[in-house]
């Protein structure tokens, strides 16, 4: 089944595109001849990014054109760019998290990287709604493109990230909100600890409206953090049995 059909051009938020944007972001840690076979699948015409352990798909048609970034996988250096949240100049004005930066710089403005393929994109006659996402750490990345894009004002249509750190400090994230906050999804699900990381006492905040996945599977829009408090304390207590699993 293409995750594909049904997809809507809308800035809002939608069930089908936050399901398929979720397979997308899923895709991106695959080796690249798996990501060529469903790419073709899909009918999606494909453009495949790795530079310096930082990896990032474009996968497009006649209609949208989606940038997805991989996230974190078990290795040292995806490991230290996490970790290394000393906070740096960002796009848009503001701090952000110094290992996301160079994460993405390694292949924003490659000659043939993702930047330029959407600047000759937007600068044609076939302009495409833009559609970004990542998970962890290719979530972090998804942000920081996206800002990165909206200072060109190629302003993205859709941003979908899944279990997201903390990217930048409050500027930074009042910009990009004053920009695409309308059309910015954070998903998060239940005590995911990713979400909570860089700590809120380090300056770091969340852009975008948050899209809480429950302890029973329920889709909450912007909770308040009572809801979210109680959820957090029934999904622990619901996997007392299974220590550290919950997070």
């Amino acid at each position: 089944m293409n995750p594909f059909d049904g997809f809507s051009l809308s800035p809002n938020y939608c069930q089908v595109n936050a399901l398929a944007l979720a397979q997308v972001s899923k895709l991106a840690y695959e080796p690249r001849g798996i990501i060529e076979r469903i790419a073709w699948a899909w009918k999606l015409d494909l453009q495949y990014y790795d530079q310096d352990d930082t990896q990032a798909i474009i996968l497009e048609n006649q209609d949208f054109l989606i940038l997805a970034f991989r996230g974190t996988e078990v290795d040292p250096d995806d490991i230290l760019t996490d970790l290394d949240f000393w906070k740096v100049s960002g796009p848009l004005g503001g701090k952000v998290h110094r290992g996301f930066r160079a994460a993405l710089d390694d292949i924003w403005e490659l000659p043939d990287g993702p930047f330029h393929h959407i600047d000759n994109m937007m600068r044609s006659r076939e302009k495409k709604p833009i559609f970004i996402t990542g998970h962890s750490l290719g979530a972090a990345l998804a942000t920081m493109a996206s800002a990165a894009l909206c200072e060109f004002s190629y302003f993205p249509q859709g941003v979908y990230t899944f279990g997201s750190p903390r990217v930048g400090d409050w500027r930074f994230a009042k910009a990009l909100n004053h920009q695409i906050g309308h059309r910015f999804w954070r998903v998060e699900n239940n005590n995911d600890i990713i979400p909570s990381l860089p700590p809120w006492f380090f300056g770091f905040r969340h852009p975008g409206q948050r899209v809480y996945l429950s302890t029973w599977g329920d889709i909450i829009h912007q909770p308040s953090w009572w809801y979210i408090l109680r959820d957090r304390i029934r999904g622990r207590w619901r996997a007392i049995s299974e220590p550290l699993t919950d997070g």
